[in-house]
């Protein structure tokens, strides 16, 4: 069983296996378009235009206050487009 290391900053996560090279940088950071009102979160955010974006910060003060954002950058980190990692699969 493969072991999932996860450091959970208040301005990005940072995920990776034990034992290996190749870890991952998430922004804590999630954005809504003013237009289309699709949520970026994330590195999405800097593939979009930037300046027609509302963002969000899970973290306030250093404080997690944001339970619902700081859930979608969760599931962005782990799930198939960053690290494609299976939780129930994985020892923390």
């Amino acid at each position: 069983m493969r072991t999932l290391v996860l450091d959970n900053g208040s301005h990005a996560i940072k995920c990776g296996y034990s034992g290996s090279d190749d870890a991952r940088t998430v922004l804590n950071t999630v954005a809504r378009s003013r237009r289309t009102r699709r949520v970026y979160v994330g590195d999405e955010i800097d593939s979009s235009e930037v300046s027609g974006l509302y963002y969000r910060s899970p973290f306030e003060r250093g404080y997690l206050v944001g339970w619902d954002a700081e859930a979608l950058v969760w599931d962005r980190a782990l799930g198939e487009d960053v690290l494609g990692c299976a939780p129930a699969e994985t020892d923390l």
